[in-house]
């Protein structure tokens, strides 16, 4: 009895769960539910507790732009209405254009999310949608970098 009470309050320990989640992100599935659900503690630990978070989370906008600002490449692991909400795309390829490459299709063919991606990265060019890249406005961001190697039309 007295194990499992203290491993009970254990998983609800704020501090306790922080340090185990800071040295292994997998700890955040033994961590209680209500934790799993605080929005405010997943933020505090970072994206990498998002994959064992309570699946709610997830409709908080606010969390999400949060995690996805200090992390854009997180938008990787995310689910895919999230990977097709325009501004939470536009934040992530904003912090990194190449962030385009996990974005919904119809987002890597927005060319308002595409020019945000190009300014922050020119080599988001290998994940925005054919028939955008002969635009003309998308082929004079890629130009004015000539360090850029990616093919326009390949």
């Amino acid at each position: 009895w007295y194990q499992r009470r203290v491993h009970g309050e254990l998983q609800a320990d704020r501090d306790v769960v922080r340090a185990a989640v800071l040295n292994s992100p997998a700890a955040f599935q033994y961590a209680s539910q209500s934790l799993r659900e605080d929005c405010d503690f997943i933020n505090q630990v970072g994206g990498r507790a998002l994959p064992y978070a309570s699946p709610s989370v997830f409709a908080d906008k606010n969390l999400m732009s949060s995690l996805i600002s200090s992390s854009p490449l997180l938008l990787r692991d995310l689910p895919d209405y999230i990977k097709g909400d325009r501004d939470l795309v536009a934040i992530a390829v904003q912090g990194n254009g190449c962030a385009l490459q996990y974005a919904a299709d119809e987002l890597t063919a927005d060319k308002g999310i595409v020019m945000m991606a190009l300014k922050e990265d020119k080599e988001a060019l290998k994940f925005v949608a054919e028939h955008l890249r002969a635009d003309p406005e998308i082929q004079e961001i890629v130009a004015e970098d000539p360090e850029c190697d990616v093919d326009l039309f390949g």
